[in-house]
């Protein structure tokens, strides 16, 4: 989807449902600056991709009630 480029992140619901249980309520822009920051303080070898998988790991393991 974002052809290999491991800067940039795609703060789609599980991206966002994360950063919002963690205290960020911006949008979709300071899903992104909040992500590339995180790298960048991490380490230089960590990517914001990195970072976005890791999220949706962790998303993926949290059962949610299903919509009626």
């Amino acid at each position: 989807m974002l052809i290999g480029d491991d800067t940039r992140i795609k703060p789609d619901r599980m991206v966002m449902r994360w950063l919002g249980a963690h205290g960020c309520t911006g949008g979709s822009e300071e899903a992104k600056t909040l992500i590339d920051l995180a790298a960048k303080e991490i380490s230089g070898e960590v990517t914001p991709w990195m970072i976005d998988h890791a999220i949706w790991t962790a998303q993926r393991g949290i059962k949610r009630p299903r919509r009626s």
